[in-house]
Order: C-alpha cells, then sequence, then structure tokens
C-alpha cells in the first residue's frame, strides 16, 4: 500500500470538488479501478465544531474527486481516499482540509 498527499482550504459555506492526484503513484499502464472507500476524521482543533460532508467520488485518469462541504471555522479534517488499481494495488490518498 502507498499513499499520496494532498491538502486543500475552503470556507465552511464552500461545496468544492476536491482532487486527489494518484497519477504519479500509478506504474505505466496502470489504471484506477475502483475507489472503494471515502472517509474523514474531525481533527479536533475546536470544540464542538461539525463534521464535512463527503459526496461520492469519481475518478478520471490518476485523478479522484470528490465533493465536500460543511465544516467548522478553524478546524481541519483528515480526508482518506482508497482506490484498487487495475493490477490489485491499494493505494490510499490522505488530504488535509483547512475551513478557513
Amino acid at each position: 500500500m502507498s499513499e499520496v498527499f494532498e491538502e486543500l482550504e475552503k470556507t465552511p459555506e464552500e461545496s468544492l470538488l476536491f482532487d486527489m492526484n494518484f497519477s504519479n503513484r500509478l506504474v505505466s499502464g496502470e489504471t484506477i479501478s475502483a475507489v472503494t472507500n471515502s472517509s474523514f476524521t474531525n481533527n479536533g482543533l475546536v470544540s464542538g465544531s461539525t463534521n464535512i460532508t463527503l459526496g461520492d467520488a469519481a475518478y478520471t485518469g490518476g485523478i479522484v474527486q470528490i465533493r465536500i462541504s460543511g465544516g467548522q471555522l478553524y478546524e481541519q479534517y483528515t480526508v482518506m481516499l482508497s482506490i484498487t488499481t487495475s493490477l490489485g494495488n491499494t493505494r490510499v490518498g490522505k488530504g488535509l482540509l483547512r475551513i478557513v
């Protein structure tokens, strides 16, 4: 299993598409076969903070895209996406979402 890391900032009112690029982790000819899991962790910087909402994930080429909405001002969330590839590999992408 190998991992990628992305960063994103948004306001609580925004609903944004979050791109996670796995391209540099795929070997020649390897493609994404499925997004097997999407989840997040509220990092707990703001007491009683609200959670974010993750939409359905889609992929094109080596990029997975997921819509993220909500969140608490000044909170941070760790977003994780897991994929399987045409070669049977499992890859995990992690992102840090800051609400600004």
